[in-house]
């Protein structure tokens, strides 16, 4: 952007630049009568005239809120097509300046500007006003260190001229609540991003990191991780506090921004003396941040090796999960059930649904789940970009394969007799990475090869009955057989008109099924790639299933954006006909599971519901419904001994529990 110093706008000339981001600049402008000075805010993009008009009115709104922690807006202009704000000058700097990344505040400071911020919505909110930009940059400090809240409605204003910068994009998406994301932002998504701001002064680090799409998937789905973990010392009251201002759902949150503030101050209170006052001000030595590397370790992350056996609610807080773990791993006939444990005799198969444990080593959604052909492990693929082997009745993996270098989205394990494999694919359309399938051994991790036949991210892959060939299905709409022993190129399907979302293989290999955002499945000759039939759906087509007696094809779909049916649809293997619908979940269904007698089904949404759903193949009764994960589910699999299915959760689980 270019330099304004010494030009005039309206009633003020500009006389040095006192910051810039990635849609804006900000001067001192000083009054050319008065002589009096101010903060002059302009936007970086030049408007067109359907944009002035939106400008103008965004400003309006916002110049009619007067409150002590709100910055004044004294006037708005647009001069030869640059729009401008004239605004209250806040002489301190911004929060960010005075607290830098990596800063801690004591639970006192972080109560008083809370206190502050919240007051300042709660006006805004109460006149209809929404800030969606809620981040330390945006929070200023005036003449007594008093917060004041600026950048109302610019944020908006920024995104219609098309103007910010992948860094301005990256500062706002770490703050971003779920709901702003998908473009519904409301009074509770403000509480959502200054919950964030809490959460960074109390930890000295964002919930979630990476790059702005990969923080955005975050906040959609993957949990916080738990405060204690990097402050031991932390109240649990205030920890709560600050998680339930984090959850996704917004009717899940406070019912204002202001009962955030009083419930912070009510823990706050609760953990202090009787004596303790409030700070009266806010001096920055308060702060303090972890500098040397024995600080810094003292508050990192727990490692993979010590999170493996999720188990809530245990009689000592600080437990450490390796413990757990390791004790788990020492009784005979352990299992985790609703968060505690169970010790079940080995005579007594469990009650269908028991969980048999909960898999927590990922740091990330988990995508992708498969079995080992003998039903002894699991492993599951995530976007962290791992892909980890575990067993399936206590947790413990031999290894963690990472020979991805973005998210992976799928996982297929070979069949017997070729059980010692392993294919996983990868791709991020967002970001860009590799696009890759990797094969590589089950038992070692050994890398094998990586196919590379696919321009697009790779969202499917499936092994062949025989274990000879593989199928993978990409956004590139194409799906490609290839052979398993070589990566060598076979023959491609080319007949879809969108990504390819799920691949299937007939029991007997000689077709293939592949679903589509094209809103259909097309059944074609593997060997040939002949089209045979399709199967029409009104939405898009998330996942498909050949059932193992080859007899029917089941197909999930629904989008939680554009609409249409979200079922499950049960088709002639053979002719196409359509047999049945499931309706059982009440959003998109995102993946679909056969039972090893093809008598069962088991679906699950990616979106609100939270649950699998567990139905008979014949009549669509619903026969079970499990409710253990926190948020949608990815994937499900049904072991190949038909006893349990594993099913892999935006919320960074994979939940093993009793299938029969």
């Amino acid at each position: 952007m270019a330099d304004f110093v010494g030009r005039r706008l309206g009633n003020y000339r500009l006389v040095r630049l006192l910051g810039q981001g990635g849609f804006a600049q900000v001067y001192l402008g000083e009054h050319v009568r008065l002589g009096t000075q101010a903060a002059i805010k302009l936007l970086a993009a030049h408007l067109a005239d359907v944009d002035v008009e939106k400008f103008l009115a965004e400003a309006q709104t916002i110049a009619r809120l007067e409150h002590p922690h709100i910055i004044r807006i004294l006037d708005f202009d647009v001069a030869d097509d640059i729009a401008f704000l004239v605004m209250q000058l806040a002489p301190n700097g911004t929060l960010r300046k005075r607290y830098p990344r990596g800063t801690r505040l004591p639970l006192e400071t972080v109560l008083a500007y809370l206190k502050q911020a919240a007051d300042a919505l709660q006006y805004a909110h109460d006149a209809r006003v929404i800030h969606r930009d809620i981040k330390p940059e945006n929070l200023l400090l005036g003449w007594h260190d008093t917060l004041l809240l600026s950048d109302f409605g610019i944020a908006v204003m920024a995104h219609s001229s098309r103007s910010q910068s992948i860094q301005e994009i990256s500062g706002t998406a770490a703050y971003m609540a779920p709901e702003q994301i998908q473009g519904k932002p409301r009074p509770a998504t403000d509480q959502y991003a200054l919950g964030v701001i809490v959460y960074e002064w109390l930890c000295g680090a964002l919930p979630f990191s990476g790059t702005p799409s990969e923080v955005a998937m975050q906040h959609l789905h993957a949990v916080p991780p738990p405060l204690y973990e990097q402050i031991p010392s932390i109240p649990p009251a205030i920890e709560t506090v600050v998680l339930k201002a984090l959850e996704k759902d917004p009717h899940q949150r406070f019912a204002s921004v202001q009962e955030f503030a009083a419930a912070f101050e009510k823990a706050y209170q609760d953990t202090m003396p009787a004596t303790t006052a409030l700070p009266t001000n806010l001096p920055s030595q308060h702060s303090f941040t972890a500098s040397t590397p024995a600080q810094a370790a003292s508050y990192s992350d727990p490692t993979i090796a010590e999170s493996k056996l999720l188990v809530a609610a245990p009689a000592k807080r600080r437990i450490s999960r390796r413990k757990l773990l390791v004790g788990a791993a020492a009784l005979v006939g352990v299992v985790c059930v609703g968060g505690g444990l169970l010790i079940l005799p080995h005579q007594k198969k469990p009650a269908l649904g028991t969980t048999i444990l909960v898999y927590t080593g990922h740091l990330n959604v988990v995508a992708g789940v498969a079995w080992s052909p003998d039903s002894s492990q699991v492993a599951s693929a995530s976007s962290d970009g791992t892909v980890q082997v575990w067993d399936a009745r206590i947790g413990m993996h031999p290894f963690i394969y990472r020979g991805h270098t973005t998210n992976i989205n799928a996982v297929a394990w070979a069949p017997a007799p070729v059980g010692q494999r392993i294919a996983s694919a990868s791709g991020n359309s967002f970001f860009g990475g590799e696009h890759v399938v990797q094969v590589w051994d089950a038992e070692t991790g050994a890398h094998s090869f990586a196919y590379q036949g696919h321009t697009q991210p790779v969202r499917a892959v499936a092994w062949s009955p025989g274990g000879k060939l593989l199928a993978s299905g990409s956004e590139d709409k194409t799906v490609q057989v290839w052979d398993a022993s070589n990566g060598s190129h076979i023959l491609s399907y080319i007949a879809q008109t969108a990504a390819i979302t799920g691949v299937a293989w007939s029991p007997d290999g000689k077709y293939i099924a592949s679903a589509s955002n094209d809103t259909t499945v097309h059944v074609w000759n593997a060997r040939t790639a002949e089209h045979l039939f399709s199967l029409a759906h009104t939405s898009t087509v998330n996942a498909v299933a050949w059932s193992p007696d080859g007899t029917r094809i089941a197909s999930a779909s629904g989008n939680l954006f554009l609409g249409g049916e979200h079922a499950v649809q049960v088709w002639d293997a053979a002719t196409g006909k359509h047999l049945l619908t499931y309706s059982g979940h009440p959003s998109q269904v995102n993946t679909v599971t056969w039972s090893p007698d093809s008598k069962r089904l088991a679906s699950a949404s990616s979106a609100l519901d939270k649950n699998v759903q567990v139905w008979d193949a014949h009549s669509g009764a619903t026969l079970y419904t499990y409710h253990g994960h926190t948020l949608g589910i990815n994937a499900v699999a049904w072991s190949p001994d038909g006893q349990l299915i594993a099913s892999a959760s935006s919320d960074g689980t994979v939940r093993v529990w009793q299938a029969s």
